[in-house]
């Protein structure tokens, strides 16, 4: 008998598999069958959201994660997925504050820290997106993504001896990695 942990167990895997390979709209199909009142399936809402954004509806996908960050404010994902949607809107402010919470929550997820510096770049707020990538390196050491984002701003503000050590520092702790050896 298989665990309630078990992947093959959970009725919501093939649907998030299909999501991870980009057949977004199998993937809504699959989720479609999958009761979204279901205690054990409070990540199908989520799911639906982010097929949602990466299908082109970010203002349906903001509906449905408004409703769900109300109901579970301390769901990390569910605030990461509203940010990606109201960036999609145009809603950059509303984007940086969930994005914000999102870090605030799982201090781990470096998608999050990498879209909340790409915004306040955007906004011309260099220094502000510098301590987000900092941040999420305290909690992410070894992320590549966060010390290529961390060098390219470095770049962008003319301090090419930092982001010069950004780039070795990144290629050093991530020999297999392409984004940290091409740099």
């Amino acid at each position: 008998m298989q665990s309630p942990q078990d992947p093959q167990s959970d009725p919501l895997a093939p649907a998030v598999a299909a999501y991870r390979q980009g057949r977004f709209e199998h993937a809504r199909r699959l989720r479609v069958e999958i009761p979204v009142s279901a205690p054990r399936h409070g990540g199908a809402r989520t799911l639906t959201a982010a097929i949602d954004i990466e299908t082109g509806r970010p203002d349906a996908a903001a509906r449905e994660l408004e409703l769900l960050v109300a109901e579970a404010p301390d769901n990390a994902s569910a605030h990461y997925s509203l940010g990606r949607a109201y960036r999609m809107m145009g809603r950059e402010d509303d984007a940086i504050e969930a994005l914000r919470r999102t870090v605030e929550l799982d201090p781990r997820l470096i998608a999050g820290y990498s879209e909340l510096a790409e915004l306040l770049s955007g906004a011309d707020r260099l220094e502000d997106a510098v301590a987000a990538l900092e941040r999420g390196l305290a909690a992410n050491p070894q992320s590549s993504l966060l010390l290529n984002n961390l060098g390219r701003l470095r770049v962008e503000q003319g301090d090419f001896e930092a982001a010069l050590e950004i780039f070795r520092g990144a290629a050093e702790a991530n020999p297999t990695d392409p984004v940290a050896q091409f740099n």
